[in-house]
């Protein structure tokens, strides 16, 4: 699985279209085994759900996103989460508790 992260640096923007890169984070059974960054440049923000989905991610954590991309994101199976976190790996990591654990209703006290 790929989660890839709109951020600015080390800090998520409030907007996807604010975003200066794309963090990409490969997960394996619910564990981060790598990352790579992609500066996006002067990359329109209108071909951003295209560049996210080509790389590979299954999923894209942003602050907020317009109703377009998030569209052309979902149409394209990519799942858009809405993260609290204000960087990039808390954001991965608020994800996958979300995907994995509060999906199944399981309580986190279990893993303990």
């Amino acid at each position: 699985m790929v989660v890839a992260v709109a951020c600015n640096g080390l800090r998520i923007p409030a907007f996807f279209a604010h975003a200066t890169d794309l963090t990409f984070y490969r997960v394996d059974r619910g564990v981060v085994v790598g990352s790579r960054t992609i500066p996006l440049g002067d990359f329109p923000s209108q071909q951003r759900p295209d560049l996210v989905w080509s790389l590979g991610a299954n999923a894209l954590a942003c602050r907020s996103i317009d109703p377009v991309s998030r569209a052309a994101l979902e149409e394209k199976g990519v799942e858009v989460f809405l993260a609290q976190a204000d960087e990039p790996a808390s954001a991965v990591r608020e994800y996958l508790h979300e995907a994995f654990l509060a999906s199944d209703g399981l309580q986190e006290e279990a893993l303990i």
